[in-house]
């Protein structure tokens, strides 16, 4: 009878043996799965421990040139693949302005970014006075066939145009007499947007006057917020509200699919229009101080 208990006993610990070895194979199945997950998914993983680069939404940043093999050996996770025109980049080649980086989980692509360093604007890997040069020609309006990632290499002080200034700023980069370091800072600062601000030339600057999103652009701005209202009613009464001659309209246009792309995409497409003084981005125009972008009171 005592044998036959310590039977009973020991098929009862082989089945509890049995299930929790099944649980416990369970839970490392699905914790390899989240630890897998977790190794890939943030972006300061995978890039932001890298010297001279940083991320703002797809894009990856860089002021230093840096290889395809030195990238690969610096990024997190191992399942990373650099391409240009679709061909796969040779470990020792340059990584140009243009190159798009794929993060995969050995199977399945994660998640791409675009590649852009500054100041490359010939888009071959390099900074050099050849950048600067056909900077140069892009600000003078010699030369108008650039992509749009040339644009964003060219535009090396953030400001979503191209101008003389960019040109310099490269030339002294390439000679090493200028620290590019606040180029990245600038590339990189995160802005509301949501929105796009417009600074109306005084002759179209009128106290109560309404714009619409068609006057600016239908297919990319959902609606217009007037930060300068002024009550045509109060105009009377408000003995301070009398002087007009140095007052400009500043406008937020509200955008149907906010992303940095559409933001730049309505800045350039309202640059040069009679009415408008400037357009930017939002928070980078009208500020009492200098902030961490190192923008300062423009109006």
């Amino acid at each position: 009878m005592k044998m036959q208990n310590q039977k009973t006993n020991l098929f009862k610990e082989m089945n509890h043996m049995k299930k929790l070895l099944s649980v416990l194979l369970t839970l490392l199945i699905l914790g390899g799965s989240c630890v897998s997950a977790l190794a890939i998914e943030p972006e300061e993983i995978a890039f932001n421990n890298i010297e001279g680069c940083k991320t703002l939404e797809k894009r990856l940043y860089s002021i230093k040139e840096i290889t395809a093999a030195q990238l690969l050996a610096q990024t997190t996770p191992a399942s990373v693949k650099i391409e240009v025109n679709g061909t796969e980049l040779e470990a020792d080649s340059p990584v140009p302005t243009g190159a798009k980086i794929s993060l995969s989980d050995g199977e399945t692509t994660l998640d791409e970014y675009l590649f852009i360093l500054l100041g490359d604007v010939d888009c071959n890997g390099r900074v050099n006075a050849l950048d600067a040069r056909l900077a140069l020609r892009v600000a003078t309006h010699l030369e108008n066939d650039l992509k749009y990632v040339q644009l964003l290499a060219m535009d090396v002080d953030s400001d979503v145009s191209e101008t003389a200034t960019d040109a310099r700023s490269i030339l002294r980069a390439a000679t090493k007499l200028e620290n590019c370091s606040n180029w990245l800072a600038l590339a990189t600062t995160e802005y509301d947007c949501t929105s796009v601000l417009v600074v109306m030339e005084k002759a179209h600057s009128v106290p109560g006057r309404v714009y619409t999103a068609d006057f600016f652009d239908e297919e990319l701005v959902e609606s217009v917020e007037d930060l300068t209202y002024i009550d045509p009613a109060q105009l009377g009464s408000d003995a301070s509200i009398t002087d007009f001659s140095k007052w400009h309209q500043i406008l937020a246009l509200k955008l149907k699919e906010p992303s940095i792309d559409n933001v730049e995409l309505l800045i350039r497409k309202l640059a040069g229009r009679d009415e408008i003084m400037s357009a930017g981005k939002n928070g980078y125009i009208y500020t009492m101080n200098t902030n961490e972008a190192g923008y300062s009171e423009t109006y």
